[in-house]
């Protein structure tokens, strides 16, 4: 599946807290749009991702992790993988 140019947040919450409507996420995985000309001649990547403020080192590195898993899911994979 490959992105049209928009914009989708993929919001972190922490495992175990309750999830209902209005609560507020604990962190926030973007992919960064570039210019035109550099989404057309590279395959470059940059997201913006917002860790929670009370987060340890080793759920940091879940985040990033889990952006670069976003990254392979949504934007890399063609639809010939399944």
């Amino acid at each position: 599946m490959k992105c049209c140019g928009c914009t989708v947040p993929f919001h972190v919450f922490k495992v175990g807290k309750d999830h209902g409507t209005g609560i507020v996420p604990d962190g926030k995985i973007v992919k960064k749009m570039k210019s035109l000309t550099t989404e057309l001649l590279t395959d470059a990547n940059a997201f913006d991702v917002e860790f929670p403020m009370d987060a340890t080192v080793d759920e940091k590195v879940m985040v990033a992790g889990s952006a670069v898993l976003i990254n392979e899911m949504y934007f890399e994979s063609d639809d010939n993988d399944y």
